[in-house]
C-alpha cells in the first residue's frame, strides 16, 4: 500500500507542498480523488459521494501537492457553535457529549479529522506524519481541546503510530467499545467504524523534517 523505497520517497519528499485552502478549483481537484481512493477500499463504499459537501464548506482543507499537481487532502471540521452543525461522525443516535460525559464537551473545542485521501503512489507512513503533522499543528493553533474520528481499526492504529511517531504525547485513545452505527453504506461501506480520539497537549513543537514544505496557519 506504502511507498517503500527510500530513494523514490527523497525525490518525493523534495517536491510536496501541504497548505490549506478555498479554492474551489483545487478543491474540487481534491473531492475526485477522495472519491476515487474511498470507492477503492476493500469492502468500502463503493458509490462513495466524494463531492464537495456542507461540512467541506463550513470546515477547513489541508491539500497536498506534488510539483504543484493535487494528489491528496484531508479536512477538520470543529464544533464552534456558530455552524449549527454536529461534527460528520455524529448522528441522531450518536452524540458525542451524550457518549463521553466524563470529558465535559460542552465546555470545550474540539474537531474531528476526516476524508483523507492519497493517490497510491504517495502512501508512505512519513508522508502521513506530515499530514497528521499539519492538522495537529492547526488544531492546536485554533485552541482546540480534542480531536476525534472514525475509522476502521487498522487505520486508527495508523493515525496512533504517526502521532506517536512525531512525539505528540496527548492521551489517546481507541475505543474498541464504541461502534459508529448509522452511517449509510455509501458513506463507510460494510466496514465497522470505530470511535478514536486524543486529548491534544497544551504544548507542542511539532517535528520538522528536512523535505518537506509546512502549511501556514
Amino acid at each position: 500500500m506504502y511507498v517503500t523505497d527510500d530513494e523514490e520517497l527523497s525525490l518525493l519528499k523534495s517536491d510536496l507542498r501541504l497548505f490549506f485552502t478555498k479554492d474551489q478549483n483545487t478543491l474540487d481537484q481534491y473531492y475526485k480523488i477522495r472519491e476515487r481512493c474511498y470507492r477503492q477500499v476493500k469492502n468500502g463504499p463503493k458509490d462513495f459521494d466524494g463531492h464537495q459537501d456542507v461540512y467541506d464548506i463550513s470546515g477547513d482543507i489541508l491539500i497536498v501537492t506534488y510539483k504543484d499537481v493535487v494528489v491528496g487532502g484531508a479536512r477538520i471540521f470543529d464544533n464552534y457553535q456558530t455552524k449549527k452543525l454536529r461534527l460528520p461522525l455524529e448522528t441522531d443516535e450518536f452524540i458525542l457529549h451524550e457518549q463521553l460525559p466524563h470529558l465535559k464537551l460542552d465546555n470545550s473545542s474540539y474537531c474531528e479529522f476526516g476524508r483523507l485521501a492519497l493517490l497510491k503512489s504517495f502512501r508512505h507512513s512519513k508522508i502521513l506524519d506530515t499530514i497528521v503533522e499539519n492538522l495537529v499543528t492547526y488544531s492546536i493553533a485554533r485552541g482546540y481541546r480534542y480531536l476525534f474520528f472514525m475509522s476502521p481499526l487498522v487505520q486508527a492504529r495508523c493515525y496512533k503510530q504517526a502521532l506517536s511517531r512525531l512525539q505528540v504525547n496527548g492521551e489517546f485513545r481507541i475505543y474498541r467499545d464504541i461502534k459508529i452505527n448509522g452511517k449509510t453504506p455509501e458513506e463507510c461501506g460494510v466496514l465497522d467504524m470505530y470511535l478514536s480520539s486524543l486529548k491534544f497537549p497544551k504544548k507542542w513543537n511539532g517535528v520538522r523534517e528536512r523535505g518537506y514544505h509546512h502549511a501556514k496557519l
